[in-house]
């Protein structure tokens, strides 16, 4: 077996004089490197203080993070074992092996300043791109929150348990002041309470041993130990969870107010995580637990602006003009198109479309459910009702009026009611077609519900019918689709490890920058 290769790992080995000739000249870790180098850093030199011992410079622990992230390494202890054994990170950071603690401190306390760098970023794919901006993708995706589930309470079973455990506390206190208040008459206040004198002393000692040596005695005349005996004695019962110490139940109380204070314009009914007050419970492949709603813009295939759903709502719907605002700015150019997912089909996001004259296009939700079954309309959709403002009338497709009926306000959202006249639904042949909702049929005659931007949502649905904006739509999914799958899968990004929107929002900043410098790199623009 002559051809079968060997090692010998006590073989002496000549390595190159620098990780540089080690790594060759064609490592992405090199183009990595400059990106990092060329960064505006100014902001974080400013909150450095001059006292105390020597730091690691910002670029160094930077360059650990965005790497890292690139090469699906998150936690910080992930980290300092890459800067000890990965040769790509040992040229990084030039040689430095630095500790975890150092890694996350910089992660929490620069949170405004890795802002900065995001945009920074955004800026050098758009000297590099000239139309990155101009066509916008959106959508969202949940990410696991650092907290535990089973720390989930209604808000009204919070506010019982802090009543609770002020009251334990309080009465903790209470009676330790009487204590010391008994302790003082009996000893003196001057005397803690274990002042003896050596007569007393010498005596405690006497009975001790003697007592001591009578235990002796009796442990020497038992018999010995029964192994099966033993092994058939009851175990100790554990200690009850819920006999804490009070050091615990003010850590618990301070957690539960910290909750509470955070989330104080919620219902009763809310669920409040103690662990991390910003998550909430959300779907996630299949599964509920505690996540983020995490929101990406991209162009060209890059991040040109991320955030946490306002209030970290589950849902998407009222998302589209912000995230859009921040992308303009990022990019420093205003949007031509935007396309997003049936879960931005919303008034907020069409409206400010139609204000900001970008061409969008997102499709119904239930027009999207209907392709899905392969159904097709009935032709007496409310989309295709025309409005008449001189008569302040709906006109059906068989020119049949809908008249005004009455305004109603539900959930602070404002709907206008519009009746057909009974003779008019059941003298009309298509009423079978027409008169589908259940309350419809059971009324008679057709009904319409329509809000402020009821013109806006059935112009977008007629668009989103046409073959051209079909066309255009698809590409949506290959650009920003795959991109979460780059993140989750391939970067191993499944999980927030940090707590609290601010923190959260800093580490996928963090995601979003590794990402782009990665893509420039895989586009050789870097």
């Amino acid at each position: 077996m002559n051809r079968l290769k060997g090692c010998d790992r006590d073989q002496i080995f000549l390595y190159s004089k620098s990780l540089a000739d080690h790594l060759g000249a064609k490592h992405e870790i090199y183009a990595f490197a400059n990106m990092v180098d060329s960064l505006n850093i100014k902001a974080f030199l400013e909150k450095y203080s001059n006292e105390g011992g020597k730091a690691y410079h910002p670029r160094i622990i930077l360059s650990i993070l965005l790497y890292g992230f690139h090469r699906g390494w998150h936690s910080s202890r992930e980290l300092q074992r890459a800067c000890e054994e990965n040769a790509a990170m040992r040229y990084l950071v030039g040689g430095h092996q630095v500790k975890f603690r150092a890694i996350a401190e910089f992660r929490v306390k620069f949170g405004t300043q890795i802002d900065d760098v995001f945009c920074q970023s955004v800026s050098m794919v758009k000297k590099r791109k000239e139309t990155v901006g101009k066509d916008v993708k959106l959508d969202g995706t949940k990410i696991k929150s650092s907290a535990a589930d089973d720390q989930t309470y209604l808000k009204s079973e919070l506010e019982a348990r802090k009543e609770k455990l002020e009251k334990e506390i309080k009465e903790y206190l209470r009676r330790g002041i009487e204590l010391d208040k008994e302790e003082d008459a009996r000893y003196g206040e001057d005397n803690s309470g274990y002042e003896i004198d050596p007569e007393e002393a010498e005596k405690l000692i006497s009975d001790i041993v003697a007592k001591q040596k009578v235990l002796q005695k009796e442990e020497r005349k038992k018999p010995p130990a029964n192994p099966r005996e033993i092994e058939g004695k009851k175990k100790p019962k554990p200690a009850d969870p819920d006999q804490q110490t009070m050091f615990a139940k003010v850590l618990k109380y301070q957690k539960i107010k910290a909750a509470l204070d955070k989330n104080t314009d919620l219902p009763d009914t809310a669920k409040i995580n103690i662990t991390d007050p910003d998550s909430r419970f959300m779907k996630r492949n299949g599964k509920i637990s505690q996540s983020y709603n995490a929101q990406v813009v991209s162009s060209e295939g890059y991040i040109v602006a991320v955030d946490i759903a306002t209030g970290n709502a589950e849902n998407d719907l009222e998302q589209l003009p912000k995230m859009i605002a921040q992308a303009s700015s990022n990019t420093k150019t205003k949007p031509e198109k935007a396309s997003a997912d049936a879960g931005y089909f919303h008034e907020s996001g069409l409206g400010y479309l139609h204000d900001e004259n970008i061409e969008g296009f997102i499709p119904c939700p239930n027009q999207v459910s209907k392709e899905r079954k392969h159904e097709e309309d009935s032709g007496f959709e409310a989309h295709y009702f025309k409005y008449d403002e001189t008569q302040d009338e709906w006109v059906c497709p068989q020119n049949k009026p809908l008249t005004f009926q009455r305004e109603q306000i539900r959930d602070n959202k404002k709907t206008t009611i519009y009746h057909c006249t009974p003779i008019n639904c059941v003298k009309c042949s298509s009423r079978q077609a027409c008169c589908k909702n259940k309350d419809d049929m059971k009324k008679g005659f057709r009904r319409l519900e329509v809000d402020e931007a009821a013109d806006l949502k059935h112009a977008m649905i007629h668009k989103m019918q046409t073959a051209e904006a079909k066309l255009f739509y698809k590409k949506r999914g290959s650009q920003i689709e795959s991109m979460f799958g780059t993140i989750k899968q391939s970067r191993k990004f499944r999980e927030f490890l940090l707590r609290g929107h601010e923190k959260v929002k800093t580490q996928l900043k963090i995601a979003s920058i590794a990402f782009n410098f990665g893509k420039m790199i895989r586009e050789g623009i870097a």
